[in-house]
């Protein structure tokens, strides 16, 4: 986990960093009127808490489609990945999910972050190896901030509480995500 960590943190600092001499000459305006389509790719750690064997701690990342509608609000479709974790017995899961996702970007003008809330909803299903898979509904809560680069492209550091529910104990973890949105 300590490597995990020290990566995430590098990565985050990296492209915070990288953006900062361009945020502050970036109008405002000018990045809010290129609204509509988008795609975003995210990388971090998933947190495995549940109570259908040992927690553990594992690689995540996703991909996907969006479109923002609006200064305020967007929209996408992700899939995301998690996995594999030592849940004990010598059983590897990976979790995966397709979630339609709709966020509130939260309404600060003249700051360089734009914190944002979001919740999404779809598909899941559980990987064990050795054993039988599963799948269910899924669902999503997300929080953050992002940070433009460019006028396209903008940094996204968040958290994601993800739920798979299966017909045994529902797969449940936290992520820390660290990603990118490039908007057209």
């Amino acid at each position: 986990m300590r490597t995990t960590g020290k990566v995430f943190t590098g990565i985050a600092m990296a492209a915070l960093m990288a953006g900062a001499a361009n945020a502050a000459d970036m109008d405002y305006n000018m990045a809010a009127a290129m609204s509509g389509l988008y795609v975003r790719g995210d990388i971090g750690a998933s947190f495995l808490r549940w109570g259908g064997g040992k927690d553990d701690t594992a690689l995540a990342f996703g991909a996907g489609l969006g479109y923002r509608f609006n200064d305020y609000l967007r929209a996408d479709v992700r899939y995301s990945r998690a996995g594999k974790f030592k849940i004990g017995g010598g059983t590897d899961l990976t979790a995966s999910s397709v979630l339609g996702n709709i966020y509130f970007d939260l309404p600060l003008r003249d700051w360089p972050l734009r914190p944002y809330l979001g919740a999404g909803l779809g598909y899941g299903w559980a990987t064990y190896s050795p054993g039988a898979d599963d799948d269910g509904l899924a669902a999503a809560f997300m929080a953050g901030v992002s940070f433009d680069v460019t006028p396209n492209l903008a940094v996204d550091i968040g958290y994601r509480f993800h739920d798979i529910m299966v017909s045994g104990p529902d797969i449940r973890d936290h992520q820390m995500l660290v990603g990118m949105r490039y908007q057209f």
